[in-house]
């Protein structure tokens, strides 16, 4: 969603601190027992891998932040972003592939939902109250920025403008959907989003998003994040 689109080792901190509470992972969901507890298995739980709790413990660092809202001003919010995206894109891509076995088991058992039209109005609803909140938090300034899709592309790409707000509220959204399978203890589903959707869209905004977060912090007045201690 959003306008981006015109088509469409030292271990990282496991918790980056937030101003305000942060959403608390489900205790029965605890992120070192991905199963849950008493929960049953699939015998072919591909998606069992150990980099999963932290994947999930960095996207809910997102999360949080995210919905930290007028908490943190806009120079707050871009540096505790610019310390998350590095960690989130590289959990992410450590995320595995759904097998073709795995979509073997469920194939003969699918039934194509019915459309349900109220849940893409609530998903609009929530996309548009995050997007607008994350445009109040950024100065004018830093919300806009260009780049160009496919850098390989002969001839030359014009430049295109991508917003800061979108894509921070793209991301936000993409690792929610997974979240939510998770907490349904749908963990196939949950894990099958999170990949499905890095390499297919919320990559795409995240690295975009860095380099505009970078570009502010070494050229505008944003500037580096602290170091952190690890």
């Amino acid at each position: 969603m959003g306008n981006r689109f015109a088509s469409s080792y030292r271990m990282w901190p496991r918790s980056l601190p937030l101003v305000g509470a942060a959403p608390q992972l489900n205790a029965a969901l605890d992120i070192n027992d991905p199963h849950g507890k008493g929960s049953l298995v699939s015998v072919s739980a591909w998606w069992d891998v150990p980099v999963l709790p932290t994947f999930r413990q960095t996207a809910y660092d997102f999360i949080g932040l995210i919905e930290a809202g007028s908490a943190l001003c806009g120079v707050e919010l871009l540096h505790r972003v610019h310390l998350l995206l590095p960690p989130l894109y590289s959990w992410g891509l450590a995320l595995p592939d759904k097998p073709e076995e795995a979509f073997e088991e469920v194939i003969h058992a699918y039934r194509a939902p019915e459309p349900d039209l109220e849940a893409l109005d609530r998903y609009q609803a929530r996309w548009h109250a995050v997007f607008g909140d994350l445009q109040s938090r950024l100065e004018a300034g830093w919300e806009h920025y260009q780049e160009v899709f496919d850098p390989y592309a002969d001839p030359s790409e014009e430049p295109v403008i991508g917003s800061l707000a979108d894509d921070l509220a793209d991301i936000y959204m993409d690792l929610m959907a997974g979240e939510h399978h998770w907490r349904a203890g749908n963990y196939d589903r949950a894990v099958w989003e999170w990949r499905f959707r890095f390499e297919t869209h919320w990559s795409e905004h995240l690295t975009g998003a860095l380099r505009a977060i970078r570009t502010l912090a070494a050229e505008r007045d944003v500037g580096f994040p602290p170091p952190f201690s690890a």
